[in-house]
C-alpha cells in the first residue's frame, strides 16, 4: 500500500492537473493508483468534467485477465473546496488544486452517487457489495462526500448507520460554492451539482478514522471553570492567558512559532469527567485549543467543559478524517 499527494497553484486547470499528476507519478514510481483523490477551489469548478477526463486517460493501470491484456482506470472522486491540501501544504485563497492517490493490492473499490430526493444510486455496483458481484462484508468502509445545501447529511449519515452498523466512515462536505448547485461533486467520469458522491472500501484494507483539522496535540486536557460567552477567562482555576504562557515556553521553537499564528478551538463529542469535586461537570461537550488560523467567528465557551490539549498546526498535516498508512495519530 502506498500513499501520493500534491497541490499545484497553476491557474488553468490543465497546468494545475499535469503539475500535480507528474508529482504523484514520481512519488508512486510507477505504482499506477487505484485511488485518486481530487480537490479544487472554486476557481477550478467549471473545469471539473475536463479534469475527470485527464485523470481517466492518465491513470490507467494495465491489467493481465487471463490471456488478455486490459486497461482499467483508477476510481476517481473528489470535490470543489474552500481550502486544499495536498503535498502537506494548504492553499486558502487563489487557484488551487490537490491529487491524492492511493496503491491498494487487494481492496475492491466501488463508486456510488447519492441522489438528494431518493438517496443511494450505485456507479459501481451498490454499498457493500463488489462489482465483480462478490457478497458484501459485516462492516464495509465509506467514503462519503456531500453538497451541504441540496443533502440531508445527518440523516443519510443516519441511514448508513442503519444499513451498515460499525462500519467507519469519513470524508467532509462540497465548500467554496456560495449557494445551491454552486458546488461540484464528482465520481468516475460523473460530475453533479447535488447530493453526494462516495466510496465503498472492501477487500483487504483498513481504515482508522479520526477528526483531522490540520492540527496536531500539544499540553494536557484543561478545564474551563470561568468564562464570559466566547471569552475564556480560567483554566484549571488558574488565568487562561497565564496557563497558555507557560505551555508557550514548555513547548520547542518550531511549536512557539505555530502558536503564535492564533489560537482557536473546537467541540468534542466525547462525556467529560472532571478532575475536581468542587468543580461539578454539567455534562456538556469538551473542547479543543488550537494554533490555527481560526476560520469561523466566536461561539460560546461553556463552564465545566472540558478544554483538550492544545494544538499546533502541522506542516505534513492532512485534512483527510482518516489516518494513512505509516502516519503518526
Amino acid at each position: 500500500m502506498r500513499w501520493a499527494s500534491a497541490l499545484s497553484l497553476q491557474p488553468r486547470a490543465a497546468a494545475a492537473f499535469d503539475e500535480a499528476a507528474s508529482a504523484l507519478e514520481q512519488q508512486l514510481e510507477g505504482s499506477p493508483p487505484d485511488l485518486l483523490l481530487a480537490f479544487v477551489s472554486p476557481d477550478h469548478a467549471s473545469a471539473c468534467e475536463y479534469i475527470a477526463a485527464l485523470a481517466a486517460r492518465r491513470f490507467a493501470r494495465a491489467l493481465v485477465v487471463g490471456a488478455a491484456r486490459r486497461f482499467a482506470r483508477a476510481l476517481v472522486v473528489g470535490c470543489t473546496a474552500g481550502g486544499v491540501i495536498g503535498g502537506a501544504r494548504e492553499a486558502e485563497e487563489g487557484p488551487s488544486f490537490s491529487l491524492t492517490a492511493g496503491v491498494l493490492p487487494g481492496a475492491v473499490l466501488s463508486g456510488f452517487r447519492v441522489d438528494p430526493t431518493s438517496r443511494l444510486h450505485p456507479v459501481a455496483g451498490p454499498p457493500g457489495r463488489s462489482a465483480a458481484g462478490r457478497p458484501p462484508q459485516p462492516a464495509p468502509k465509506l467514503l462519503l462526500l456531500a453538497d451541504p445545501f441540496s443533502l440531508d447529511v445527518p440523516g443519510f449519515i443516519e441511514e448508513i448507520d442503519r444499513a451498515y452498523p460499525g462500519a467507519p466512515k469519513f470524508g467532509g462536505l462540497a465548500s467554496g460554492g456560495q449557494g445551491s448547485r454552486e458546488n461540484r461533486l464528482f465520481i468516475g467520469g460523473e460530475v453533479h451539482r447535488t447530493g453526494g458522491v462516495g466510496v465503498v472500501l472492501s477487500g483487504d484494507v483498513a481504515v482508522d478514522t479520526l477528526i483531522a483539522q490540520g492540527c496536531r496535540p500539544i499540553g494536557e486536557p484543561m478545564l474551563v471553570t470561568r468564562c464570559q460567552q466566547a471569552l475564556l477567562q480560567e483554566l484549571d482555576g488558574r488565568p487562561a492567558l497565564l496557563v497558555l504562557s507557560e505551555l508557550y515556553h514548555s513547548v520547542d521553537a518550531r511549536d512557539r512559532e505555530l502558536m503564535q499564528q492564533s489560537v482557536s478551538r473546537g467541540s468534542s463529542a466525547a462525556p467529560i469527567t472532571t478532575r475536581a469535586s468542587s468543580r461539578s461537570s454539567s455534562g456538556r461537550r469538551p473542547w479543543v485549543a488550537s494554533s490555527a488560523t481560526a476560520r469561523s467567528g466566536p461561539s460560546e465557551v461553556r463552564p465545566s467543559s472540558t478544554a483538550t490539549r492544545a494544538r499546533s498546526r502541522s506542516s505534513g498535516s492532512r485534512a483527510v478524517g482518516t489516518r494513512l498508512p505509516g502516519e503518526a495519530r
